[in-house]
């Protein structure tokens, strides 16, 4: 700061007093200011020397420190050093990467070595090397890390692990409809979702979930008090009240404990359903006289039991027509062979064992009764119709056969139960309609409701036989395939809605139809839809093969399916199937190959509306159960896969030589003649093998469909034949040389199936048509018929 201090003062020579007074006092007040400043510098001095020699302590105490580090540092670098320095032959080594550990062999076989900072953590601890060889030479070879994976899957599962929610809250004791609580748990709306009991037994009154969201819980079914769940809904375990338990995983399941019917000495099969499960045209019948395998049916009815006597009223039946005899097959006003023959036979056959012809019809008797008719919707043979036929009380009569069957059982001396339900019913539904007179519905509006509909179905005859039997376990329902897709569609459903409990076999577009069927004077044919005698009795054959895996070995029935297609590019889809028997076949020998397609085709949209799209060009296989489509073009909008809906071959090579009558009778008719210049019976053989085939006109204007049923081919004079009945040429068809004809089988179909090689008893036994009398009917699984399979 500037001084006060006046220099000048006092004056020389005439000096005043209040000039020197003025000087002395801006000096104090000058020097007082000075004195303040230097006591603060004292203060701060004294502080900032404190400071230092806490400062010069701290070093101190870190030169301490750093000296013990320093020896620390220098021991653990002594251990180092004698580690790497470790001689040959002592247990485990350590080094710090794979390079070193390699450049160093000199160590017995079977010393332990672990790396500490290789590059690849894989490699480092807790991984172990061991030395294999001998010292100096040799290799250092890797242990399996154990921990590492087990880490990685404590940490995933860590990262999923969910807080236990604050909603759910023990609270005090309890005392409930299933006894005293000491601790329960209430949801976030008070609904005591499970608990403790005295016993400490723990309840739980809602469905759990699990972390993959499979459901343990309740069942909607009343019979059942236990059941899980699989992630799709499907049930994988049921426990029954009476005790009977099913585990069912997805495919060739197993059953925990088969029902107690297999043990009965009668046990009956119940067959429902409509014309083909009646043996409507399967005439003559091939299963005549018994075929001796303890088979058995009512002596006054057959195995068709209803229709003639009170078929408004089974009650009234006479008790007399109710005695068991042996099974045998009949022809009778337009029906003939059922399934129950080729059923028996093979499940006989495997309960016994094959070839054991003198034991087969001893042990268990196997009764067979039908209750329906042909032509009945779902709804016309349920146990209750809304819209009843008039004609019969089709349910009732099945259930009046279950109580005389019973009956004549307890009078015979012997144990009885119903095993199961084994239905044949579609087709009267497939416009699709649920109710005779009812509107035709979109298929997305039938599926499910026919599918509910025969789940009550089976429920119902469940219900209604234990009623009478007593028995325990659960009754299932076996199904065909029917012929039409779109009821076939809602059976699969059914299936996957209840598996175990309603189980679909397949398809039967592989056997004979009833076009080759022969009765009658004159002769008369069936309709294709229905099977010939054969036909009819190798379904029950299928049938009955794994009615005896599901309850001899414990394997569920699981149909041949589509369970999935996704394009791959290049024009290129994979298809996934659900093959019983792996792996998958394309068969081109026992059908004739449905074009390229091999039954496939894609559509454009789905259900009712969709349409044919881009053609398939080619088939082949890709996997056990996995087949690769290539298509002539690029998807289209929309994609769907469908399967057996056409039955059309290629069409021949040749053009029509001639149309021309024939030179002898068929059946006692007069033929007609297509004449093709070459011998091409090679080309259409399966389907000669097979019986009788359409020949239809491709060539504009003469376009049309089953134009004449071909019932022979023969070569000759370097010429082809193609015979059949004039009686049979399709109405306003018409030939003209030069016309290219195209052979078409009785049914849609496909060149798709397993490879089942299950023996079978029973061989073609009608030699009117074909060429396979003699031959053992074959037990593969033909794929199902399928539509609207979404490409992914």
């Amino acid at each position: 700061m500037s001084s006060s201090i006046d220099p000048t003062k006092p004056a020389t020579g005439a000096a005043t007093t209040q000039s020197v007074r003025d000087n002395f006092a801006a000096a104090k007040a000058e020097i007082e200011t000075l004195q303040g400043t230097a006591t603060t510098l004292s203060g701060r001095i004294t502080t900032n020397e404190a400071d230092i020699n806490a400062a010069e302590s701290s070093i101190a105490i870190n030169a301490s420190s750093i000296s013990s580090t320093n020896a620390a540092v220098g021991t653990l670098s002594n251990r180092v050093t004698a580690i790497e320095a470790t001689p040959p032959g002592t247990d485990t080594i350590y080094r710090a990467t794979k390079a070193a550990l390699d450049a160093d062999l000199a160590h017995d076989p079977d010393t332990g070595a672990i790396l500490t900072n290789d590059p690849t953590p894989a490699f480092n601890n807790p991984t172990i090397w061991r030395k294999v060889g001998a010292s100096g030479t040799g290799s250092w070879a890797q242990s399996v890390d154990r921990l590492s994976p087990m880490q990685a899957g404590i940490d995933a599962n860590t990262a999923t692990l969910v807080p236990f929610t604050t909603n759910i809250k023990p609270t005090d004791t309890t005392t409930l409809p299933q006894g005293t609580f000491g601790t329960i748990f209430k949801d976030v709306g008070g609904l005591v979702a499970g608990g403790l009991d005295s016993n400490l037994d723990w309840w739980f009154f809602s469905k759990l979930h699990t972390q993959g969201g499979e459901q343990i819980g309740a069942s909607t079914d009343p019979n059942v008090i236990f059941q899980v769940n699989d992630l799709n809904g499907n049930v994988a375990l049921r426990i029954s009240a009476d005790g009977h338990s099913d585990f069912i995983p997805g495919s060739g399941g197993t059953t925990a404990a088969a029902p107690p019917a297999l043990g009965a000495d009668i046990v009956h099969i119940i067959l429902r359903g409509q014309s083909l499960w009646q043996g409507a045209e399967s005439i003559p019948a091939v299963s005549t006289p018994a075929l001796g395998y303890g088979g058995l049916m009512f002596g006054g009815y057959g195995v068709r039991t209803w229709g003639i006597d009170s078929p408004l009223d089974p009650t009234l039946r006479p008790d007399a027509k109710f005695n068991l005899v042996p099974l045998a097959e009949s022809d009778s006003s337009g029906v003939g062979e059922t399934i129950a023959s080729g059923l028996v036979a093979q499940l006989k056959d495997m309960i016994v064992g094959h070839y054991k012809t003198g034991s087969r019809s001893a042990g268990q008797q196997i009764l067979c009764s039908f209750a329906d008719q042909g032509g009945r919707l779902l709804d016309e043979i349920r146990k209750t119709p809304t819209v009843p036929d008039g004609l019969g009380a089709y349910y009732a009569t099945a259930i009046d056969d279950v109580r005389r069957a019973f009956t004549a059982a307890q009078l015979l001396g012997k144990s009885y139960a119903v095993l199961l339900v084994d239905f044949g019913q579609g087709e009267a539904n497939g416009n699709p309609q649920m109710v005779r007179g009812g509107p035709i519905l979109p298929w997305a509006t039938f599926w499910p409701q026919y599918r509910d509909q025969l789940l009550q179905f089976r429920t119902d005859m469940e219900t209604d036989i234990k009623a009478i039997t007593g028995q325990a376990g659960r009754i299932p329902l076996v199904s065909y395939l029917t012929e039409g897709p779109v009821t076939s569609h809602a059976q699969i459903m059914a299936g996957d809605a209840e598996p175990g409990l309603v189980q679909v076999v397949g398809p039967h577009y592989d056997t004979p139809t009833a076009l080759n069927s022969h009765y009658g004077s004159p002769v008369v044919h069936g309709n294709e839809i229905h099977r010939a005698a054969d036909g009819t009795r190798l379904i029950g054959c299928r049938h009955g093969k794994w009615i005896a895996r599901q309850y001899l070995h414990g394997e569920r029935i699981i149909p041949h399916r589509i369970t999935g297609a996704r394009y791959i590019g290049s024009n290129q889809i994979l298809v996934d199937l659900q093959v019983p028997r792996p792996p998958v076949v394309i068969d081109t020998t026992w059908l004739p190959a449905q074009t390229a397609a091999m039954g496939f085709s894609i559509w454009s949209g789905v259900g009712e509306t969709a349409t044919l799209n881009v053609a398939v060009t080619k088939v082949e296989v890709a996997g056990p159960a996995q087949l690769k489509l290539t298509l002539a073009g690029a998807l289209p909008a929309s994609p769907h896969l469908h399967y057996a809906r056409l039955a059309t071959t290629d069409p021949i090579a040749l053009p029509l030589l001639a149309y021309q009558d024939g030179l002898g009778a068929i059946f006692g008719y007069a033929t007609k003649e297509l004449v093709f210049a070459g011998l091409i019976k090679s080309t259409l053989q399966p389907l000669v093998n097979e019986g009788c085939f359409y020949a239809n006109n491709t060539t504009a204007p003469r376009v049309m469909n089953r134009a004449l049923i071909i019932r022979d081919v023969q070569e000759v004079a370097g010429q082809t034949k193609l015979i059949g009945q004039v009686n049979e040429l399709g109405v306003g068809a018409a030939f003209l040389p030069g016309d290219i004809i195209c052979p078409m089988r009785g049914d849609p179909y496909g060149n798709i199936r397993d490879s089942d090689n299950e023996y079978c008893p029973l061989t073609f036994s009608d030699s009117a048509y074909g060429t396979r009398a003699g031959q053992r009917y074959p037990m593969w699984n033909w794929l199902s018929t399928d539509l609207d399979v979404e490409i992914l």
